[in-house]
């Protein structure tokens, strides 16, 4: 007999597994963990994304109801007591550090949110203001013909207004780039190492963060939280942007079904299914049996 993964598991194939392990063990988040290990905590709160899911109520409810189907996701059954209490007490860090890359523009110009995101181990990509110094230490070497004018090392301000200390007290990079329309944007990162070009590329691309948002709104439950501590919070929206990834990732690994928002509905619809994550469209497919099958149904019945 043919054996299908449900739609579920076939999504959580998209996370790196490893590395949450890795990050689990910076932070010690299962130390005091008896009941809800961080894996099976990130599990039930994938699903309460994808499900749809708008309280915590509903996502141990849903858990419940599939509870023979969760023992091949690595997950069980969770108490909304238990889920609760690791929303508030687990280091939202852990979920922060699984999440990609920041790309923003100027509207987020605020150096404690840079230095926040340093230290949770996220890259950022954004803009220096026409006025900001930069303490330049290093130089790299940039392509003639590229339109890259500079590739630079270095530290901002130490002091801000009125003598406040600079958050942000680590290197940064600062890439000056001539756009089509000969306009000259200063960007900065705190991704040292990348390729210039790739740095670059994905400052072009901050224009998807309209559709993100908008995509976000659609899909993603993040408008009802389902904690109410600061802590609680964090995590949800960790996990929203972790959905987001996966759904994106899920997607482009298939070629049915091209629009997101459609994917994302069909992925609702079909999540504890047993069925190919390309085959969400048509009606769900009979396994085929044979004789031996038959007989052995018959006799039972």
């Amino acid at each position: 007999m043919l054996h299908h993964n449900s739609v579920f598991h076939s999504l959580l194939k998209h996370v790196p597994w490893s590395e949450l392990e890795q990050i689990v063990e910076k932070y010690g988040a299962d130390k005091l963990a008896r009941e809800l290990k961080t894996k099976r905590h990130l599990i039930a709160l994938l699903y309460g994304q994808f499900s749809g899911a708008t309280s915590l109520r509903e996502i141990v409810t849903g858990l419940e109801s599939h509870e023979t189907r969760l023992y091949h996701l690595g997950a069980a059954a969770v108490k909304r007591s238990t889920v609760s209490d690791a929303n508030s007490q687990r280091p939202w860090q852990v979920f922060a550090e699984l999440a990609t890359t920041y790309v923003f523009d100027l509207g987020f110009y605020d150096y404690g949110w840079w230095a926040q995101l340093d230290d949770a181990g996220c890259r950022f990509v954004t803009r220096l203001k026409k006025n900001t110094l930069l303490q330049v230490v290093y130089e790299n070497r940039v392509r003639k013909s590229g339109n890259i004018l500079s590739d630079r090392i270095g530290y901002l301000p130490q002091r801000l207004a009125n003598s406040r200390k600079n958050p942000l007290q680590v290197p940064v990079r600062e890439l000056r780039v001539i756009i089509d329309t000969g306009k000259i944007l200063r960007i900065v990162t705190n991704d040292i190492d990348a390729p210039a070009e790739e740095i670059a590329d994905l400052y072009k691309q901050r224009w998807q963060i309209e559709l993100f948002f908008r995509w976000v709104k659609q899909t993603l439950r993040i408008r009802h939280f389902i904690g109410l501590s600061e802590n609680a919070v964090r995590i949800q929206i960790a996990v929203a942007l972790i959905a987001f990834v996966i759904l994106r990732l899920a997607q482009a690994a298939q070629k049915a079904v091209h629009s997101p928002l459609q994917f994302a509905r069909l992925v609702r619809a079909n999540l504890m299914h047993r069925r190919p994550i390309d085959r969400m469209l048509g009606p769900l497919q009979p396994h085929p049996t044979n004789s031996d099958q038959l007989k052995l149904a018959l006799y039972f019945t």
